[in-house]
């Protein structure tokens, strides 16, 4: 191979390289903005709007468009140029697909505040309250009212040990902020923006119930009800 022919080479394939570092401009965004979010350095409902509703989504594109270059000129290049191109290809489209999924799952408005017994509602203790309170949570009275199209079945008739209602919480993803003969209380963050939930396992003699409420006046995809259902779930496979 020639001289010339060698720089050439060597050319293309430090622009499949250049691709492969458009295409990861999306998911260092993402990583970037949520650990942003988690620390608290910015507003998590800032860094979603960024990261899902606007650059995310055309970094992505943008990606895409990156990687069927790459993909053009390993065809132009040599095989070294297939391992960048590869790169570029797995990251444009793992990108793309996770950018969509985020604004898929979001999009849907759910209710924030739902319970097995909307006529009783369980209450929050004090120190969830002071806890949800100090999160940067609204009060749970300051949620849209109403289950939305949340049906979890009604109260659960049955007085479930404490022991399980800790362990429904638990397996559910809640941190178990204490649980006694009457009750067992839970907080929840998600891992990538921060969004929080508050649940509340109430047990009285015969029946028990549950309440699971979202911390942010703020879409959250339909979380609110799948963690009470996984809650419910958890409660009712150990009767």
């Amino acid at each position: 191979m020639t001289t010339g022919a060698t720089a050439r080479v060597q050319a293309l394939i430090a622009r499949a390289w250049q691709c492969v570092a458009v295409a990861a401009a999306g998911p260092v965004l993402a990583f970037g903005l949520m650990a942003a979010s988690q620390a608290g350095v910015m507003d998590r409902r800032v860094a979603f709007e960024v990261l899902v509703a606007t650059w995310g989504v055309w970094l992505a594109l943008i990606g895409v468009a990156a990687a069927l270059l790459a993909l053009v000129i390993a065809l132009r290049g040599s095989r070294r140029a297939w391992l960048p191109a590869s790169l570029a290809v797995v990251i444009a489209l793992g990108s793309a697909a996770g950018f969509g999924w985020a604004r898929h799952s979001y999009a849907e408005a759910g209710p924030l505040d739902v319970t097995t017994n909307p006529g009783d509602q369980p209450g929050y203790n004090r120190a969830l309250l002071q806890r949800r309170s100090a999160a940067g949570g609204v009060e749970p009275a300051a949620l849209p009212a109403g289950q939305g199209n949340c049906d979890l079945g009604g109260s659960i008739p049955a007085q479930v040990a404490p022991e399980t209602a800790a362990a429904a919480l638990r397996d559910a993803g809640f941190e178990v902020l204490g649980y006694s003969v009457a009750r067992a209380d839970g907080a929840r963050q998600d891992r990538a923006f921060g969004f929080g939930h508050d649940a509340v396992v109430r047990i009285r003699p015969g029946q028990t119930d549950v309440r699971v409420t979202a911390r942010e006046l703020w879409r959250d995809g339909g979380a609110t009800c799948r963690l009470a259902r996984k809650i419910v779930q958890g409660l009712t496979a150990s009767l």
